[in-house]
């Protein structure tokens, strides 16, 4: 293989990775519009979980043809779905929330740095 080919595109792949990114786009704002912003808040493990998922089904739908878009979008509403469930399940099972949930860490006070 030559170097060019890491530098070559041709317009059926600019199309096809255009179409793809736009309709993962819009459904992605349709996900989130239904869910809620919670769902990239980041602030537990699920919510850093979903974030690389979702990441990480995007860039593979993408930038290549297998899976799908459709595939694609199926995964990430599978996410959110678990998500939902997750936070359904830390809210109503207190002894489950310990589980999920983080606690947060202080690493500055008044200025000051704190060593642990």
């Amino acid at each position: 293989m030559k170097w060019e080919a890491w530098f070559a595109i041709d317009w059926q792949q600019v199309i096809g990775i255009s179409l793809s990114a736009v309709g993962f786009y819009i459904g992605l704002m349709v996900f989130t519009r239904f869910m809620g912003l919670r769902s990239f808040s980041k602030l537990s493990s699920h919510d850093f979980a979903m974030t690389v998922g979702i990441g990480s089904i995007l860039a593979s739908t993408v930038l290549s043809d297998s899976p799908s878009l459709l595939q694609g979008l199926f995964a990430v509403a599978v996410l959110f779905v678990i998500q939902a469930v997750v936070s359904l399940v830390r809210r109503k099972a207190k002894p489950l929330k310990a589980l999920i949930d983080n606690q947060p860490i202080i690493l500055m006070a008044h200025g000051e740095y704190l060593l642990f």
